[in-house]
């Protein structure tokens, strides 16, 4: 069985994954935030691994705050760059311990699809029976401090082909959330 290291796991997405295995019987997750792992150490994260020992790591810790992220730039590039680095090591500590040989375990992981913001309002909307009326707009409506990117989909090839996959569509997976807050 394997023993899983879940960061980040008190945030949003972790929350949804410590969620989503809570039955799951195929791995012995270990669920951290901050206070139990720092992520940004990267003696910590060596140690944690090796006294755990540790075979997948799946990073759910992010600086998600863009604009706050401008004032804030050094603690948002530990977390978001020398944070993700600290993990990749570790995982490449496994991969020569011999556990998965010649494979790296990095994966991209969103639904099936493409959708604006304003798409996903729309079906907000419709799947909870209102009939408010939502005005589409321009990101460029609302300055931020932060330039994004217009088109940003995270490829899904690799985990699809190698993991063998079938990825729900976005809007099947927005019903079912919206289904279990009923």
């Amino acid at each position: 069985m394997y023993r899983i290291l879940v960061t980040g796991s008190k945030g949003q997405l972790g929350s949804e994954i410590r969620e989503l295995t809570k039955n799951e019987r195929s791995g012995n997750y270990l669920y951290t935030d901050v206070t139990e792992l720092d992520i940004t150490d990267k003696s910590a994260v060596n140690r944690f691994v090796a006294d755990h020992q540790i075979d997948i790591i799946i990073n759910c810790a992010a600086y998600t705050n863009v604009d706050k992220a401008e004032d804030d730039e050094e603690a948002a590039l530990q977390i978001n760059g020398t944070a993700p680095g600290n993990l990749a090591d570790a995982i490449l500590s496994i991969i020569n311990n011999g556990l998965f040989q010649n494979q790296k375990e990095i994966y991209h992981y969103s639904n099936e699809g493409v959708c604006s913001w304003f798409d996903f309002a729309i079906a907000i909307n419709e799947l909870f029976g209102n009939d408010c009326h939502i005005k589409p707009c321009h990101s460029d409506e609302f300055p931020t401090k932060v330039t994004r990117p217009h088109f940003s989909v995270l490829d899904k090839a690799k985990i699809k082909r190698d993991r063998g996959l079938e990825i729900p569509y976005w809007r099947n997976s927005l019903k079912s959330c919206i289904d279990l807050l009923r």
